[in-house]
């Protein structure tokens, strides 16, 4: 009895952070929850920066937007409780279980479209300009960008100066895409385009909009796409270990395939798709928007971020996906938590 008394007092506790985390989580799920009982017109038109009530707003949107806070705020407990699990064994969150996320965006955008409309008020308001979605994958290119420099610091300790020059400038790419998806704050700020961007297609303030840029624009998603969700198979098996380690950094995952594949396969419909089938508004086969590019890059930018964050994870020690030398980036001698 007293050795187990003993062992109870002595139990590891929580780190901190994680029990501030989980609190966090938790309240962030009941303020869904709340919204979803009691969101309004009204309310929602006070958030989106309208002066009148969003009369356009008929109660088929109110449902949508009551059932997605809800949907939101129970994703947000369940993810709170679930959080010692997945630091005593990140790579169960690594794995195979992270493809539920993609599959959970993309049945949510067509599950909305179905039962509104292709461009209906409720699901424009969602992915549009200012919108949650968007707002969603800068914060998202802005984590993979500071996880990016993680990894970049962690690989020059390992005098890795070539992977860890590669990461940094991964790092910068990660971090300009996410300023350029809001325009650089132009919005939230109240900032007017400079002359030298009056060639903007939407007169914002970026670059990737300018003429230029957006005629490889697309072509660009569907490469990255593709070598995103297709490039782990490009090193055979029997390749040299130290081959198969520098791809482990430089190449995503088989893990990531569908976080990348689906935006290329989108955009590949998009641009391809014979005018007779396009209608009204833009409508490929009566279904496919162009607001359906806010989803698709959502999802690139949650690509890359789960991309960095297996690379951090290895550097942990937490993965061992390929065979290791000695000397190598995951070399063994790193920390590992061991799942219970």
């Amino acid at each position: 009895m007293a050795v187990a008394a003993g062992a109870h007092v002595h139990a590891p506790r929580s780190p901190r952070w994680l029990a501030s985390l989980r609190w966090t989580l938790r309240s962030a799920g009941c303020l869904g929850w709340t919204a979803a009982v009691f969101v309004t017109p009204e309310l929602v038109a006070r958030v989106l920066g309208r002066s009148e009530p969003l009369t356009d707003i008929g109660i088929e949107s109110l449902v949508t937007y009551r059932l997605l806070c809800a949907v939101a705020g129970s994703a947000l407990v369940a993810l709170a409780e679930l959080l010692p699990r997945i630091a005593r064994k990140p790579e169960a969150l690594l794995g195979p279980l992270c493809g539920v996320l993609p599959l959970g965006l993309l049945t949510a955008c067509v599950v909305i479209k179905a039962a509104l409309s292709p461009q209906h008020v409720a699901y424009v308001t969602l992915v549009g300009e200012d919108g949650p979605v968007e707002y969603a994958t800068s914060v998202a290119y802005l984590g993979a960008g500071w996880m990016a420099v993680r990894v970049a610091r962690g690989l020059s300790r390992r005098r890795e100066r070539l992977l860890a020059g590669l990461w940094c400038a991964f790092a910068l790419a990660l971090v300009l895409a996410s300023f350029e998806e809001i325009s650089w704050g132009q919005r939230l700020f109240g900032v007017q385009t400079p002359g030298l961007l009056a060639s903007n297609v939407q007169h914002e303030m970026n670059l990737h909009n300018l003429p230029w840029a957006q005629r490889c624009l697309h072509g660009a998603y569907i490469l990255v796409g593709l070598f995103g969700g297709l490039a782990w198979a490009l090193v055979p098996a029997r390749s040299p270990a130290r081959l198969r380690e520098l791809a482990s950094w430089l190449l995503p995952p088989a893990s990531c395939f569908s976080y990348f594949l689906p935006v290329a396969l989108f955009y590949l419909v998009f641009d391809l798709t014979p005018q007779r089938w396009i209608g009204a508004g833009g409508l490929r086969f009566g279904f496919i928007s162009t607001f359906d590019q806010e989803p698709a890059e959502l999802l690139l930018s949650l690509g890359f971020l789960l991309f960095t964050l297996h690379a951090w994870a290895r550097l942990q020690g937490w993965l061992r996906d390929v065979p290791s030398q000695p000397g190598s980036p995951s070399a063994p001698g790193r920390r590992r938590i061991s799942p219970r």
